[in-house]
């Protein structure tokens, strides 16, 4: 399973940043691999949650831990797509390309007074999720967005104390399984606030999980 082939001397969720870019930098060969089974499911999963995103209606995207292979590619060009990563690699990297990237902080600051449709985290919840980007990440959902994400490896009690801070900043978090277990207890999360949360929920999951089928 994606991911699940690279052995970590702790759970995923207590690396430091630096071990985190470490991890990143062993995937990405994997990824690159056109022939590997992680490409075809980094692949699947996030053409499905871009699919997700698209059913929503949304204009404009903040990748949050878009790493090297971020979501543009999946989204169609007028939805305006901006890459979040701590790595100062990635993102340099990603502005090379073309790419408008921001690590955390800068990212806060630049979309606080114009927040974006949505946010999109993906492969990136297994992580340690520091407070400070909990709490941006639930600022810049602000009144109307949302965030799309995938949770695996974390066990119950790990995802339930993500589900409390999320909750303590006003997000409602619906959850669904990943029929397919692309990766070891695979979710989708859909993040927001109550009143956005209702059908719109459904729907972004709903189109998620055809889209692993």
């Amino acid at each position: 399973m994606f991911m699940d082939v690279i052995r970590l001397p702790h759970r995923t969720e207590d690396l430091a940043p630096r071990q985190i870019q470490k991890v990143n930098r062993l995937r990405r060969p994997l990824i690159d691999d056109r022939g590997s089974r992680q490409h075809a499911t980094n692949r699947r999963v996030k053409r499905a949650m871009a699919d997700g995103l698209v059913a929503a209606g949304v204009t404009g995207v903040l990748d949050w831990g878009c790493g090297y292979h971020p979501l543009r590619p999946y989204l169609p060009r007028d939805v305006a797509l901006v890459g979040v990563d701590i790595d100062p690699e990635v993102v340099a990297e990603n502005r090379r390309l073309g790419l408008e990237c921001y690590d955390p902080e800068d990212a806060a600051l630049q979309y606080a007074d114009r927040p974006p449709s949505a946010l999109v985290s993906v492969f990136v919840f297994h992580f340690r999720l520091p407070t400070a980007h909990i709490a941006a990440m639930a600022e810049l959902v602000g009144t109307d967005g949302f965030l799309l994400a995938n949770v695996y490896r974390r066990d119950e009690q790990s995802r339930g104390r993500l589900v409390t801070a999320f909750r303590e900043r006003g997000l409602q978090v619906t959850r669904e399984k990943d029929p397919t277990e692309a990766a070891t207890g695979h979710e989708f999360w859909f993040l927001a606030r109550p009143r956005v949360t209702g059908n719109l929920a459904d729907k972004v999951l709903h189109t998620v999980l055809r889209g692993m089928a």
